[in-house]
């Protein structure tokens, strides 16, 4: 090594060889992170764990600006993945073809992460799996996969619907409460999310409040008398309007 070369080394000065090949190593980590950064944002569950087993594969897409064009991988994606997961579900040891019901779950909510039939069955499984001793775990806890899903397609409707029902299976009336309210930002004429927002306001007993929001999925046609009849017998009843038949 020339004497000059190795005074800059002692000086900490880089050479133009040293600097084009640090350059080149900084500007692969740069690239790296951006690609990656998006895919694996951090979450917890709702005991304030960090969420594990979480990120999206390269090229994840959202279903619902996508479904149409990429039909052919979501019948793929149904027929090898989540078609088997949602069959065995229910059986007694979780498996089938692809894996088991988790790592099917898991695939399809990497690759597409607002899918709703994949989510709903997800959640459907939180409830399942407790009885099923025989199954593999989650690979991650439901409202993990809720999170991502809708930090990669914020004003998804259906994933903020979906997180308001398991929140409400899971008796936390009020945080569901909010995950209707979020939908209802969203799409104000959703019947559906009223009606389920009334249910919530039943559980915590905000019968007053519940009678003005079940009114509004009413009007707007919701078909189920399941909010009507406990109002009814609660002292609350809806008048006025009626649900469908």
């Amino acid at each position: 090594m020339r004497e000059s070369d190795q005074l800059q080394r002692d000086c900490g000065v880089l050479n133009t060889r040293d600097w084009a090949n640090r350059r080149s190593a900084l500007l692969f980590a740069v690239v790296i992170l951006m690609f990656i950064a998006p895919m694996a944002e951090a979450f917890s569950d709702l005991d304030g764990n960090p969420c594990t087993n979480m990120g999206l594969v390269p090229g994840a897409w959202n279903y619902h600006q996508h479904a149409r064009e990429r039909i052919a991988s979501i019948k793929d994606n149904y027929r090898n993945h989540l078609g088997p997961a949602i069959r065995a579900m229910r059986t007694e040891g979780g498996t089938g073809h692809g894996g088991s019901v988790s790592a099917n779950l898991h695939f399809t909510l990497v690759r597409i992460p607002n899918h709703p039939q994949a989510l709903a069955a997800l959640v459907d499984y939180f409830f399942v799996i407790k009885d099923r001793p025989k199954h593999e775990p989650l690979m991650s806890q439901p409202e993990c996969y809720l999170q991502q899903a809708l930090a990669f397609a914020p004003n998804d409707i259906t994933t903020y619907k979906l997180f308001g029902i398991y929140h409400f299976r899971r008796e936390e009336y009020e945080l569901a409460v909010n995950k209707f309210d979020r939908a209802l930002e969203i799409n104000p004429k959703s019947a559906e999310s009223y009606y389920n927002k009334a249910l919530s306001l039943a559980r915590l007993d905000r019968f007053e409040e519940a009678r003005a929001v079940g009114e509004k999925a009413y009007e707007l046609g919701h078909p189920l008398p399941g909010l009507r009849n406990i109002l009814k017998r609660k002292g609350f009843p809806i008048t006025g309007v009626s649900s469908k038949k």
